[in-house]
């Protein structure tokens, strides 16, 4: 589930909490925070804002990273590798929501 209340967007895994705070650009998770870039911080928001929906790397491009893009781009797949390495950091699991669909796009589930 996601809530979003004001600047704070959280999403209830079956790992704990997940908060975006837009106003701070901090992410948290039990307490404990990482540091996301802006382009990362960005798309991870983008995602969880529209939880359960296939995005195409071409509207992460335009919606997140605001720029045109080949749909051939490996940007998007390099930011949201790291995305998930620095998600693993905090919880081992805490990754695996994130799914790739090849050729398609991405989606939280």
């Amino acid at each position: 589930m996601v809530k979003i209340n004001q600047d704070e967007l959280i999403f209830d895994t079956s790992r704990g909490q997940l908060i975006l705070n837009k106003m701070e650009s901090d992410v948290s998770h039990d307490n404990s925070s990482i540091y996301l870039t802006p382009s990362e911080f960005e798309i991870l928001y983008l995602l969880l804002e529209n939880k359960s929906e296939l995005i195409s790397k071409q509207e992460i491009c335009c919606r997140a990273l605001l720029y045109q893009s080949d749909l051939n781009t490996r940007t998007v797949d390099t930011h949201l590798y790291n995305i998930k390495k620095k998600l693993k950091l905090i919880n081992p699991d805490l990754d695996k929501f994130i799914r790739c669909y090849p050729g398609r796009g991405y989606r939280i589930d």
